[in-house]
């Protein structure tokens, strides 16, 4: 039987904003087209089909026509949303940029705010918020306008917008809460009900405009307080209900937004048109021997319906085993195939789409998320999975300041770093509440995917790891000590580490049978795992997958010649390779596919926080800049990359809503040791010693230390790119663990690594900014302490950093 290696192999290679990208197909082929990308292409059409000043609407209903019939069979409603969205998300803006860049020189305020509000008139989708409108005109003005006039700006425009339709029910507990908190003390229960009345009946006695919704409110607020109140208590309370018919609004927005999502999760299993569900032999052998459930058993009541993405797609077929390399402190090498999420990124690397979550919704302007989860889910050891794992995690884990004494930073929101707040609503239903507005938490939520103990997550099996905590075990210590630990912490971190704990459940699509460290590293089939095709085939397809530990990529790639290895991510094979693989393809009986993974570079990391004499470079712009300048990217590309790739900056693709333009993409990426030479002169590096390396005035010779697992190709080129401009470099190559170690500790200086998240730049915060000390992809694990301890801890960054973070 014929093997088949899928060999990834594009690459980006950042330095300090040096980008190397290379694209995934073979030369020889034709590329196989991207449905999203065929979506966007029918949606730019409509766009620029739209006549001169046509409204939302008809602009929306062009593009709903043109994505109809560019739409391929087995296009999901999900993919066509996203595209519908990305081609509507900028009306509000464009209409606002071309109002502004219309006003004439030295046209006044009010001339700027008629045309604002024209546009904002003419665009506006229904239920559009002041502060999407104020969001708009900040952009659109690029700092031209003061605070206070673009706030003059956004009154007007949305006094005049129709006022919203809303439910009376819906809007009476809202400004109940609302005008309680605007009242003056000593008002009278009695007092505040006839307020709220009068507020709730004029809010929806159908107003024409959102000027007169907010005067008629004002009215009634001041005729049922029968002037008890003075003027400004009266405005308090007029806002404060103003607002609570915007969350009104926001509510049922969210609420037809679960509708939508939950109905299109039912479309998509009545389009598969299952009717009974499939399993492995193996796991149907276990049921007929009473070993398993039926599958229609392990299931949940409505379980993910996965379609074939990518090159060659199809329905698989049950059987075999996956025989892969790893090195032995790689856990994402598990982690990334077998991935445990409330939700994850489609094919393009910027949709999301449902996973543990069949739906999600925001509300109280992004500072709430809810998620309704699928009923029915199990654990890998059949328990159920149920609210009582989220509280587990929340209650038991992270608030325990034993076992998380630094929270995790992708949970928590604003300078005082306030940890997110866990809610159950009901057996299904859960809310993450935060402090402050956390608009890409969906993308952040798909990216909480545990993979070793204590790791930033969601949930963890109660019914497992309880034994293991002091709260429910009071042995819990006389256990640890049993075991060899020294505490019941260490015991549960331990317990809890799925990399090094086979018996922990999981909900991932594998299982693991042995511990990362073992020579062989063994997964199997979770037979309790969540998802089926669209033939009803309960996944994972492959019953077994073996990572066989091969830290040298040159014996690795003898391995795959050898036919001993299916499968490299973490190897090191690379696309150096492709050549020799491809020329021996028939010989040693597999096939080469080349796969692409949008996104993924490799860095150069710097230390800003690095508190040796060297630091104070490092935390120099100009510095860093030159020893950008300093690297041969076209060298790397034709010796790593055979010339395939695009030198640029770690930005996301230019299909993308969060891409930048071209200037940013290419900024800085030239080699030029002229340009560094000049910077390093500059800054107070231009004295040179006997050997011609540059010293600082009292004659020290700073030395850059590179660390990495391996001293290869591209680590040669960039540290003799550094020498020649006159700075000592040296490449020092450490087991994986170690390099961690040395992060976490602040003695890295520089550290070659891998960057992931270009497609979804801002749900990865620990690889552009320092949130998370233990990572290598980090520029100052000292900042990062800082961040983690609320100060307490670590070096202070500097304000632009500070910045960084707080985005």
């Amino acid at each position: 039987m014929q093997r088949t290696l899928l060999l990834p192999i594009v690459f980006v290679v950042a330095v300090f904003g040096f980008v190397l990208a290379c694209g995934g197909d073979e030369p020889e082929a034709a590329p196989t087209p991207d449905i999203s990308s065929l979506l966007d292409q029918a949606v730019n059409r409509a766009m620029e089909a739209a006549p001169q000043g046509a409204s939302a609407e008809e602009i929306q209903k062009l593009v709903e026509d043109a994505v109809a019939s560019s739409a391929q069979q087995g296009v999901t409603a999900a993919e066509v949303e996203a595209a519908i969205q990305r081609a509507t998300q900028g009306l509000l803006e464009q209409a606002v940029s071309s109002a502004i860049a219309a006003a004439p020189q030295g046209a006044s305020i009010e001339d700027i705010q008629r045309l604002v509000q024209q546009a904002v008139a003419a665009s506006a989708q229904p239920g559009v918020t002041a502060a999407e409108v104020e969001a708009a005109v900040q952009r659109a003005s690029q700092g031209q306008l003061s605070a206070a006039e673009v706030r003059s700006i956004v009154a007007e425009s949305i006094s005049n917008l129709p006022a919203p339709t809303v439910n009376a029910d819906e809007l009476r507990p809202l400004v109940q809460q609302a005008v309680q908190q605007a009242v003056p003390t000593g008002t009278s229960a009695d007092e505040i009900r006839q307020m709220v009345e009068a507020a709730v009946q004029a809010a929806t006695a159908g107003s024409p405009t959102m000027g007169d919704l907010q005067a008629a409110i004002a009215d009634s607020v001041a005729q049922a307080t029968e002037g008890r109140l003075t003027s400004e208590d009266v405005q308090r309370i007029v806002s404060a209900s103003m607002q609570a018919t915007e969350e009104a609004l926001q509510v049922v927005a969210a609420a037809a937004e679960a509708a939508r999502m939950a109905a299109e999760e039912a479309q998509e299993v009545a389009l598969a048109n299952i009717t009974t569900y499939n399993e492995a032999p193996k796991l149907a052998a276990m049921v007929a021997n009473n070993e398993l459930p039926p599958v229609e058993d392990r299931l949940p009541n409505d379980p993910v319906v996965m379609h074939p993405s990518g090159r060659e797609a199809q329905i698989g077929q049950y059987g075999g085993t996956m025989r892969r390399c790893h090195r032995s402190s790689d856990h994402w090498t598990y982690g990334y195939i077998a991935p445990e999420g409330m939700n994850r990124f489609a094919q393009d690397g910027r949709t999301l789409i449902p996973s543990i979550a069949k739906a999600w919704w925001s509300s109280e302007e992004n500072r709430v998320w809810t998620f309704k989860i699928r009923e029915g889910l199990k654990w890998s050891d059949g328990a159920p999975f149920t609210m009582e794992d989220f509280l587990f995690e929340y209650e038991d884990v992270i608030l325990n300041d034993d076992l998380m004494p630094a929270k995790p930073s992708k949970l928590v929101t604003g300078p005082e770093k306030a940890v997110v707040q866990f809610e159950v609503l009901d057996d299904t239903t859960i809310q993450f509440r935060f402090q402050h507005p956390f608009g890409d938490f969906p993308d952040v939520a798909a990216q909480l995917n545990r993979a070793r103990a204590l790791e930033q997550t969601l949930w963890a099996p109660k019914h497992y790891l309880k034994q293991f905590h002091i709260k429910y075990n009071p042995k819990a210590n006389e256990l640890a000590e049993a075991e060899g630990f020294s505490n019941w912490i260490e015991l549960f971190a331990a317990k809890d580490d799925i990399v090094l704990n086979p018996d922990r459940p999981t909900m991932r699509p594998w299982m693991l049978r042995s511990k990362m460290t073992d020579q062989k590293w063994v997964a199997v089939r979770n037979p309790y795992y969540y998802v089926v095709d669209p033939e009803g085939n309960q996944l994972p397809y492959i019953d077994r997958i073996e990572w066989t530990n091969q830290p040298d990529p040159e014996v690795a790639i003898l391995e795959v010649l050898a036919g001993n290895i299916d499968f490299d991510r973490s190897c090191g094979i690379g696309v150096a390779k492709y050549p020799i693989l491809k020329e021996n393809e028939a010989s040693g009986d597999y096939r080469v596919i080349q796969a692409f993974f949008p996104g993924g570079g490799r860095t150069v990391n710097m230390n800003q926080s690095y508190e040796g004499r060297e630091g104070k470079w490092i935390r120099n712009k100009d510095f860093r800049l030159a020893l950008g300048l300093a690297i041969d990217r076209d060298a790397i590309n034709e010796i790593l990359f055979l010339g395939l790739a695009e030198k640029m900056n770690p930005v996301p693709q230019a299909d993308h809503p969060y891409y930048p333009g071209d200037e940013y993409k290419y900024l800085n990426t030239e080699y030029s040791p002229d340009k560094a030479n000049e910077l390093l002169d500059k800054i107070g590096l231009s004295a040179r010693d006997g050997e011609g390396y540059r010293v600082e005035s009292d004659g020290y010779r700073p030395h850059l230390l590179f660390m990495t697992t391996r001293c290869d190709d591209a680590t040669e080129i960039i540290l003799s790119g550094w020498e020649a401009v006159g700075l000592k470099s040296t490449c020092n190559a450490y087991e994986r663990a170690v390099t961690y170690a040395k992060s976490s500790d602040n003695t890295m200086m520089f550290a070659g690594g891998m960057i992931s998240n270009s497609p979804f730049i801002f749900a990865v915060p620990s690889h552009t900014a320092p949130v998370d000390h233990k990572l290598v992809n980090n520029m100052g694990a000292e900042y990062a302490k800082w961040h983690e301890s609320g100060g307490i801890e670590g070096i202070e960054p500097t304000q632009d950093i500070k910045d960084l973070i707080q985005l």
